[in-house]
């Protein structure tokens, strides 16, 4: 597969995962190729956004009574390596868990970790699974190469949260 038809794929499979997000108030995200982000509130005018500027970055947020999901996806540019984190955090945005997936195709690995909220109010890291996607033995011995995304402690810590229109009034 080469590196668009990996982009087209990755595209595709977010604007599946918005599908099954609830409307109870839904905006989505994405930053073009000159570093700037967009929101939308409605899905079909984000995808044919998505379908044009074939981003490297989305969102999506979900607002509902019990506090505010996020989908976070960022693709290298390669198409290799993808990384989403799901953050499920409370109405001013102070994140509660964490569940990153970082998935290589050249590296033959799928790497989830699980972040809580501790007592003290830093997230720590409870759990990481190493799979192979090809089903062969993951090598323990190797480090994989994963990009070192910054994990945020509050949602509003992303720029197109701040600027989007998202945060509580």
């Amino acid at each position: 597969m080469d590196r668009m038809q990996r982009k087209l794929v990755g595209i595709i499979m977010l604007l599946l995962c918005a599908c099954i997000v609830s409307a109870a108030q839904q905006t989505w995200f994405l930053q073009t190729q000159d570093g700037k982000w967009h929101s939308f509130s409605s899905r079909a005018a984000w995808e044919r956004s998505a379908k044009e500027n074939m981003p490297l970055e989305i969102a999506i947020a979900n607002r509902s009574e019990a506090g505010i999901s996020l989908e976070h996806d960022v693709q290298g540019e390669s198409g290799d390596w993808k990384t989403v984190d799901l953050y499920e955090a409370d109405m001013d945005g102070l994140v509660q868990t964490l569940r990153r997936t970082f998935v290589s195709v050249e590296q033959d690995i799928k790497i989830v970790s699980v972040y809580k909220k501790t007592q003290k109010g830093t997230l720590r890291r409870t759990s990481v699974v190493r799979t192979s996607l090809s089903g062969l033995n993951v090598k323990r011995n190797e480090e994989p190469d994963v990009p070192q995304l910054p994990i945020a402690r509050n949602i509003f810590e992303f720029e197109f949260m701040r600027n989007g229109g998202y945060r509580s009034k």
